[in-house]
């Protein structure tokens, strides 16, 4: 997603809480073979389909029409950028891909944000590195007004 300051590279997936790492660590490997080889024309096809198609479905209402719109004036892109956009997507080729993989998509600089109980998933998780906990906002509440235990 390209952005006025910033992009970003996201990836998501729905698993169970029982193989939170082992999803993460397919993401990890699908990205890595994309850095390393060309996707396959078939790939290619049905992602530019679905890329293009997504775009398109988003634009049913007039909410989502005029967030597109916002986008494109804070981005200061050309007018016909979303006009544009299903050409340009078809146009993308596989080595281009992979480009676009090699400069962008860093293991060093990732950010995996998993959004699950922390008492099933946390051990997996330190298994591929530092975790940091962050209670969902309705538990942060709930801690703040409880009254503080003390110690005995």
């Amino acid at each position: 997603m390209p952005g006025r300051h910033s992009g970003e590279f996201a990836g998501s997936v729905d698993t169970n809480p029982d193989t939170t790492a082992d999803a993460i660590e397919a993401m990890l490997k699908v990205f890595n073979d994309m850095k390393t080889s060309e996707v396959t024309p078939q790939e290619l096809t049905e992602a530019k389909s679905r890329v293009a198609g997504a775009m398109v479905m988003e634009l049913q209402t007039a909410a989502s029409q005029a967030q597109r719109r916002i986008d494109q004036i804070l981005n200061q892109y050309p007018i016909d950028y979303y006009d544009k956009y299903p050409q340009r997507v078809a146009e993308v080729t596989a080595e281009q891909v992979r480009e676009v993989m090699n400069k962008y998509v860093k293991d060093d600089a990732m950010t995996i944000v998993v959004v699950a109980p922390a008492k099933l998933v946390r051990s997996q998780l330190e298994k591929l590195g530092e975790v940091e906990v962050v209670p969902m906002p309705a538990h942060r509440e709930a801690a703040a007004t409880q009254p503080a235990k003390k110690a005995a």
